[in-house]
């Protein structure tokens, strides 16, 4: 929460697997893309990366091919 984009790509990565999150082992990709979001905005190009992908499936957000 505080803006340190590697910690927030790792939630996010973290929520995508499906750890730490409840029940345990159930991904969470609405909470992952929001965290990958927050750390894209400030560079994170690993996090763009992985946003880009959840919109091109349309994993989590709503499929775009634009906003990927």
């Amino acid at each position: 929460e505080r803006g340190a984009p590697d910690a927030q790509f790792e939630l996010g990565r973290l929520l995508l697997d499906g750890l730490g999150t409840t029940p345990a082992s159930r991904a969470d990709p609405v909470a992952a893309a929001k965290w990958f979001d927050k750390a894209a905005e400030q560079g994170h190009a690993e996090a763009q990366r992985h946003l880009g992908i959840l919109y091109r499936q349309g994993r989590g957000v709503k499929r775009s091919d634009v906003v990927a």
